[in-house]
This record gives C-alpha cells, sequence and structure tokens, in this order.
C-alpha cells in the first residue's frame, strides 16, 4: 500500500473469523483502498461445505453433512481489466478456478498459483500447467514442503502429499 499508493487491491477469505482479523488488520494499517469480500472463490456463486482450520487454512469440502458453509464467487466478474498480480492459494480449489477464469488470464501479467495435491484425489498439476501455457505464461516451480525420500514416506500435511508454489509469468 506504501509502496504502490495508487494500486487497487481486491481480496477474498472465506473463513468469517480469518476475515475478521484481516478486515481489522488492512483498517490498521491504512487499507483504505483495500476492497475485502468474506466469500470464497469457487467456479460459481453458491453456497458450499467448508472446513474451517483456524490460522493454517480452511477448504472447500465435498464432504457431505460439514456444519459449515460459505457463500462463494466466481472469480471471472473481477477479471474485467488488467491485472499486475493474481495470487491463487485456495486450498485445493485451484483447478476448478483456473478452468473457470482460463478465458480471462489474457489480463493477467503475474500470477501465484500455490497447487495442492491431496491424497484421495486426482492430481491436476498437468491440467494447470497447460491451463497457464495456453494462456502464454512461462513457470517457475518451488516445492513449498519438500519431502527428501518420496519413495520411503511423504510429508503428510492435512492429507496432502504435494504443494508447490507455481510463479507464472510472462
Amino acid at each position: 500500500m506504501k509502496k504502490f499508493p495508487n494500486a487497487r487491491i481486491l481480496a477474498f477469505e472465506a473463513d468469517s473469523d480469518i476475515f475478521k482479523i484481516l478486515s481489522s488488520n488492512v483498517s490498521n494499517h491504512g487499507g483504505k483502498d483495500v476492497e475485502l469480500v468474506n466469500k470464497a472463490v469457487w467456479d460459481k456463486e453458491s453456497n458450499i461445505s467448508f472446513v474451517k482450520q483456524g490460522g493454517l487454512s480452511g477448504y472447500i469440502s465435498d464432504t457431505i453433512g460439514s456444519e459449515n458453509f460459505v457463500v462463494t464467487t466466481s472469480l471471472r466478474p473481477f477479471l474485467n481489466e488488467p491485472v499486475d498480480l493474481l495470487k491463487i492459494d485456495i486450498e485445493g480449489a485451484e483447478y476448478d478456478v483456473l478452468c473457470d477464469i482460463k478465458d480471462n488470464l489474457n489480463l493477467v501479467d503475474k500470477l501465484f498459483v500455490e497447487y495442492h495435491s491431496y491424497f484421495d484425489k486426482e492430481q491436476k498439476l498437468n491440467e494447470i500447467l497447460t491451463i497457464v501455457s495456453k494462456a502464454g505464461f512461462r513457470y517457475y516451480i518451488q516445492e513449498a514442503s519438500p519431502t527428501l525420500n518420496p519413495f520411503i514416506a511423504l510429508n503428510k500435511v492435512d492429507n496432502m502429499d504435494l504443494q508447490l508454489n507455481i510463479f507464472c509469468f510472462r
């Protein structure tokens, strides 16, 4: 905000408890031009089951019987003008959201995607890399939590077998 005073910042947070903290932090640091949205980014407007994990994270769940629901929004209507940086860190929903916005990625200069691979779900890394490549991006990948001996034992954090940081640039 201080370094780029003319920047327009739009932030989404699904967890209502974390959203309160985010709102307070933005207010306390002079973020008058920061727009906050208390919704989960998804591929459509809906209400969906959501698992809260406090400060660590939260994620959309397809498990029937979850007690928490959040309102979701598509990111597509917000991608109608040039974007300097789009950060997608949405705990496993990144593939669905990227499929939804792939036709709007031409408006994005730099894209950061935190990829989450869960043991019980099909890996979608190759599809994500195809989407960003077709949108004209080059990418650089870093492993977020390296596993030193994957044939012997994988780091298993929150049922994930892999978490990658994907930096996309033109």
